[in-house]
């Protein structure tokens, strides 16, 4: 039976991007489906990084060589270029949210544009827009800055609380700190 593709045949299974034989290896683009490299070592990552045997090793190798972790992730760190640093994290939130929320890339960027990039709560511009969901559905809702998107969770998306805090503030709104 022939294995159903995500985003099509020739694109990568993780971030939808075309597989080339500078992206991934030449079986993957031969057999026209599977994994660009960097998708391919995220999921390989993970899994290494989630064996309870691996953290067990690793946990007690950073305890005993903490100067040689330190000056192994600078190094890493800083052997990456301001553009490739960029780039390695827009992917890696764009495979998030589309894990996570089902949201694509294109999805999250049409968003951004019809909200033109403010906060749907405080309307101030996003530096760096959350995507914003329901935490019992899971359901995507729109884009937050970084401060509603934390206020909301830290009142557990509960309007009582945050009813509660209207009113407080209200309450309050002509007192001074003195």
């Amino acid at each position: 039976m022939a294995r159903p593709y995500k985003y099509g045949p020739g694109l990568c299974s993780g971030c939808g991007v075309e597989l080339t034989v500078e992206n991934s290896c030449s079986s993957v683009v031969k057999q026209g489906h599977g994994c660009c490299n960097l998708c391919n070592r995220i999921r390989k990552s993970a899994a290494y990084r989630n064996s309870n045997k691996t953290k067990d090793y690793n946990s007690r190798w950073i305890k005993v060589n903490p100067e040689k972790y330190k000056s192994y992730y600078k190094n890493w760190r800083d052997g990456l270029s301001p553009q490739e640093n960029s780039e390695r994290l827009r992917k890696l939130m764009s495979y998030y949210r589309k894990v996570t929320y089902g949201v694509s890339q294109e999805e999250f960027d049409a968003k951004l544009i019809v909200q033109s990039g403010r906060c749907e709560i405080c309307n101030q511009p996003m530096l760096n827009a959350c995507q914003d969901h329901n935490h019992i559905s899971g359901k995507a809702r729109d884009l937050l800055c970084d401060k509603c998107n934390k206020m909301l969770g830290q009142a557990n998306d509960n309007t009582e609380i945050l009813m509660s805090a209207v009113r407080y503030l209200q309450k309050h709104a002509g007192s001074s700190l003195t």
